[in-house]
């Protein structure tokens, strides 16, 4: 029996609720489902575990691991192992940051857009680059969206790339690239230094690329290349290690019209490769082709000075299809602990680190050359990451057994990184590599090649912060007890799902189990490399193979793919999946996704991103989907149907079979957008419904933290004959992969979470979840109905749509109203992910979730009714609201 401390509704309160709505049973909820759909069984999986029994699992799971604090680690490309301090942890697991949604009501969210407005103003500070995103998906990803930046100033589609990006990059750029039919133009490199050949690329490019370290290690030399970039007016896009901004030379700014970094070396732990966070920094005159989110300075009505999301017309939400990018839950947990551990050392401390890898990648670079049949390739300067070559494969095999067996990653072969030779390794250090462990390294080599040992011709010691780094005098070390007390300052000035009622519509913020949290961040899961040996990560694969088998179950498909990072992310891996499904069977003309008017706005911006055109169907005056119109666009160019189940109003498109139907016999493929899978679970699925793609929001169905807008997860689900495109997975996670998305096989910190979220509810216990889900939004679009009438006069699956159209104040007052009472302002349309045009204005999407009590709905119904008679009395109590909150109404 699952743990029912984990749901809100008791059975007595089901019972009364149940009555209340005049059905027999908690069967009745689901009637909208036509026969044919429902489920008869459970799906195969596992029964509930209780708590300790989960606790007992997940802690036998984390010793099967061996983890890069019990084997020092010289792995890299990409992912280091540098240490983050506990402060950092704590501060990111305060409930009133780590529970939030994207601070779209500014005014309840001024401690996270805080938070967020110090990490960008830091990277400004240290880039010289004055517009900085509040955080991507991790370094490869903001990289690829950069280059449709410079596409989108320039109108050239072409950019200019290193050959020595790291694999990864490459082909992450490559499905971004192809899916806007940009054209990658391959510079050259020089095969004695291993660094980009300053040769100019031709003046119809739109963007010339760099990354340094590169995939040798190699710092790239850009002030050649920058030069030609201006000459030809293309722009000069850099891909650096953070760190590196700390050293001494010319400031990024003067080089580079974009900037981004993978951001895991700024207080993020490994967590085999994610969550981790992607940094995007740009010239002012770039600012409208950013993608994502932007922070900034507003004035709430008295005038005083606040923050609060800007320049949203470039998002999914407002511009759909037109968008610069599709991305919505991004990364801002992991922006947060950046900006955290850049204010707790400063650029003092973070310019020692980076002196401290690199006087220690120099030392162990000498003392390998030194050493009979081990050679250096490549002679161009490096940072923190160098290539040795130790002369054939069979001795390169001696050394890594040799270096495992003394609990040392050796570094990555090429098996991991195919711009390697087989007798080579990629290897790297941190601040964390000290002396002995650098001497340990060199006995080891020595031991297993037979070789005497030798004495390190320099010791390693700690340098002084001007060895090659200098100090930022605008980032000054914070004490510990400083930061902790400014950051507790924010978080009580933030609203989270822990901080009271959250009734978002069409975001599911349902409690995140503590338990979830408390296992998953552990150092048997914390401190994994994603390119350590597969034997060394059996723990984390069992449990990536059993969520596969969870998720497959849930959405009655055949084959999971973990690695995308977010719901719409998932939209670009399973629409990307569609457009190379139809060109590899030669049928290039299907170009276009139809997709409802309701849809979330990141279903155009996907669709756009991957190369189709749009074909928006109306809805019909019932919510449901036009059938005819809809028959009208389907064609032989139709290449996916993407829609809701339940749409974005709440409902159930009960004529889905119909669509399967005409949908597969036109030869198109149907997606399943399953951001609202919470009200499903156990009762039908996608597969039965007929669906061929689905993708999943964890940070909704599976009860993972939102993070005030990510780390999220939006694993996909297809059927056999699409599982060939699938990303291999963990166990080879730099396996070609023509498809490739993100740098690494899922955000593993989210994806654990979700894994003892299933474990702990069991089949049955997902199945109660989406039957309370429902019966609570019923339960309250009735309560509501003598004030708030429902859009549509019938029952609603998860969520409610209720009209304010005629009531006393405007919607957006009641919303602002309601935050003086503790309780988060439903879904307003066109804010985060909704839109319903224009005669919806006044439309309010309530989703109170099954985590919330009875006595929580019938609370909140007092606080809008009483509300509503106030504004009847005195509408502009509620037309200057909020009153308590720590800003006035912002003006935006």
């Amino acid at each position: 029996m699952w743990d029912q401390a984990l749901q809100g509704v008791s059975d007595a309160d089901r019972q009364v609720m149940l009555e209340a709505l005049g059905l027999p049973d908690g069967d009745a909820l689901f009637r909208q489902i036509p026969t044919e759909f429902r489920l008869s069984e459970l799906p195969d999986m596992p029964p509930a575990l209780s708590e300790w029994e989960l606790t007992r699992e997940m802690r036998a799971r984390a010793q099967e691991n061996t983890d890069c604090l019990e084997y020092a680690c010289f792995l890299g490309a990409g992912v280091y192992a540098h240490h983050v301090p506990a402060v950092i942890d704590a501060i990111a697991a305060r409930g009133e940051f780590l529970t939030a949604y994207t601070p779209y009501q500014p005014e309840m969210s001024q401690g996270l857009l805080s938070a967020l407005n110090d990490f960008t103003t830091k990277i400004s500070a240290v880039t010289g680059l004055p517009v900085v995103t509040s955080s991507h998906y991790d370094g490869a990803t903001a990289l690829a969206e950069a280059t449709w930046m410079a596409v989108q100033k320039t109108g050239r589609q072409k950019i200019a790339v290193s050959p020595n990006l790291l694999p990864q990059y490459r082909e992450v750029l490559d499905t971004y690239c192809r899916g806007r039919s940009v054209q990658i133009v391959p510079l050259d490199a020089d095969p004695v230094t291993g660094e980009t050949r300053d040769d100019a690329p031709g003046d119809d490019v739109a963007a010339i690329v760099l990354q340094s370290p590169n995939a040798f290690g190699v710092l790239e030399r850009a002030e050649k290349l920058s030069a030609i970039a201006r000459d030809t007016g293309a722009l000069m896009i850099g891909a650096m290690h953070p760190h590196l901004v700390f050293r001494d030379g010319p400031r990024p700014a003067d080089l580079f019209d974009i900037l981004v970094f993978e951001g895991q070396p700024l207080g993020l732990h490994m967590f085999a490769g994610g969550a981790h966070l992607g940094i995007l920094a740009c010239r002012d005159e770039l600012r409208r082709y950013t993608p994502g989110r932007l922070i900034g300075r507003v004035s709430d009505i008295f005038g005083r000075p606040a923050l609060a999301l800007v320049y949203e017309d470039r998002e999914q939400h407002v511009a759909r299809d037109r968008a610069t990018s599709n991305i919505c839950s991004n990364q801002a947990l992991n922006a947060l602990r950046a900006g955290a551990y850049m204010a707790l050392y400063g650029s003092q401390g973070i310019a020692g680190f980076a002196a401290r890898a690199a006087r220690a990648a120099q030392t162990l670079r000498s003392a390998l050359a030194a050493l009979p049949g081990v050679s250096l390739p490549l002679s161009g300067a490096v940072f923190n990451e160098f290539v040795a070559d130790f002369g054939t494969l069979e001795r390169r095999n001696k050394v890594v057994d040799g270096l495992g067996a003394a609990g040392i990653f050796a570094g990555v072969p090429m098996e991991r990184h195919p711009r390697l030779t087989p007798s080579q390794l990629l290897i790297a250090t941190t601040e964390t590599t000290g002396a002995e462990t650098v001497r340990a390294y060199v006995a080891a080599v020595c031991d297993a090649l037979n070789i005497a040992h030798k004495a390190l011709a320099e010791p390693v010691k700690v340098p002084a912060t001007d060895d090659g780094f200098y100090s930022h005098p605008d980032l000054e070390p914070v004490p510990e007890v400083g930061l902790v007390r400014r950051y507790t300052m924010y978080s009580r000035n933030n609203f989270g799902v822990d901080t009271g009622s959250y009734p978002l519509g069409s975001c599911t913020m349902k409690y995140n189990p503590k338990r979830n949290d408390l296992l998953t961040e552990q150092p048997g899961f914390q401190a994994l490399h994603p390119l350590q040996p597969p034997e060394t990560l059996s723990g984390l694969c069992r449990i990536y193979d059993e969520l596969k088998t969870a998720i497959a179950a849930l959405t009655g498909l055949d084959a999971v793919d973990l690695t995308p990072a977010a719901g719409a992310h998932g939209e670009l891996k399973g629409l990307t999946i569609a457009r190379r499904y139809f060109e590899d069977r030669g049928e290039t003309l299907r170009t276009e996704v139809i997709i409802p008017d309701s849809a979330h706005g990141t279903n155009p911006a996907s669709a756009s991103m991957v190369g189709f055109t749009c074909r928006i169907v109306p809805t019909r005056a019932d919510g449901l989907m036009d059938a005819q119109a809809f028959r009208e666009v389907l064609s032989e160019r139709t290449a996916v149907v993407m829609t809701t189940n339940p749409s974005t109003f709440g409902l159930f498109e009960e004529e889905i079979g119909d669509l399967a139907a005409a949908v597969h016999e036109a030869g198109a493929l149907l997606y399943y957008d399953g951001a609202n899978m919470n009200a499903l679970m156990g009762h039908t699925s996608p597969g039965r419904m007929g669906f061929d793609i689905a993708h999943i929001n964890l940070h909704k169905t599976f009860s993972t933290p939102h993070g005030g807008g990510g780390p999220g997860a939006g694993p996909i689900s297809v059927r056999a004959f699409l599982a060939k495109y699938l990303t291999p997975g963990l166990s080879d996670p730099l396996a070609p992969d023509p498809l490739r998305i993100k740098l690494w096989y899922g955000h593993v910190s989210v994806l654990l979470r979700a894994w003892a979220y299933i474990r702990s509810l069991g089949a049955d216990g997902l199945k109660q979840a989406s039957a309370d889900a429902v019966l609570n939004a019923n339960y309250l679009m009735r309560a509501l109905e003598p004030v708030i009438p429902p859009v549509f006069d019938r029952p609603c699956m998860h969520e409610a749509l209720l009209d304010g159209s005629r009531l006393p104040v405007s919607t957006l007052d009641l919303a602002k109203r309601m935050i003086d009472f503790d309780v988060h302002p439903p879904t307003l349309v066109g804010a985060g992910c909704v839109y319903y045009g224009e005669d919806m204005a006044q439309a309010m999407l309530f989703e109170p979730t099954e985590t919330e009590s009875k006595a929580d709905l019938d609370r909140l119904v007092r606080i809008i009714t009483d509300i509503l008679k106030e504004a009847r009395e005195d509408a502009s109590v509620a037309g200057n609201a909020p009153h308590t909150s720590p800003v006035a109404r912002l003006v935006v």
